[in-house]
């Protein structure tokens, strides 16, 4: 994951893994690489990308950080934090929802 810097994830309520086919998502938009903890599983991606994260009565946290100098990256998770941005090189960006 290259220069990935993990950080403890808020998984409120959340057993083992992600939760089943739910239906809270993280939508990210970039024009760049990234890789990310969306609920305590790993995903490297590229562009824009909706990932399911899970059962919506349940908190969901993600934190995705950009893999290069130049670019946008974007996270918003379904019924949480408003949309999350950074341009910063290596840049990080984080987001809750769910729970509802």
């Amino acid at each position: 994951m290259g220069r990935l810097l993990f950080i403890t994830v808020c998984v409120a309520g959340l057993s083992a893994g992600c939760g089943g086919s739910g239906d809270i998502e993280a939508h990210v938009k970039s024009d760049t690489s990234w890789s990310g903890n969306f609920s305590g599983r790993s995903v490297d991606g590229s562009g824009n990308q909706d990932i399911n994260m899970g059962t919506a009565n349940q908190v969901h946290c993600v934190v995705v950080q950009k893999n290069t100098v130049v670019g946008t990256l974007s996270v918003k998770v379904d019924q949480g934090d408003p949309e999350q941005t950074t341009t910063a090189a290596f840049g990080t960006v984080s987001a809750c929802g769910g729970g509802q």
